[in-house]
């Protein structure tokens, strides 16, 4: 499922999400891990024990990841 606003992201909370920024945040582009909280403007996404919180503006793709 492609996540793309903040309205899409808000109802996943707590899921394990992938997103790809267009520009490094915190010297990273990629991102997998726990999808902390969805504001209007940023989500938190919690890697490896550390809450990166990312401009959804600067997404370039977003979508859940499962653990299966």
């Amino acid at each position: 499922r492609p996540l793309r606003t903040a309205r899409h992201f808000a109802p996943y909370a707590g899921e394990t999400v992938f997103v790809e920024m267009v520009h490094p945040i915190d010297g990273r582009r990629r991102f997998k891990g726990r999808l902390a909280s969805a504001g209007d403007d940023t989500i938190e996404v919690e890697v490896d024990g550390r809450v990166h919180r990312l401009p959804i503006a600067g997404i370039r793709k977003a979508h859940l990841a499962p653990d299966y």
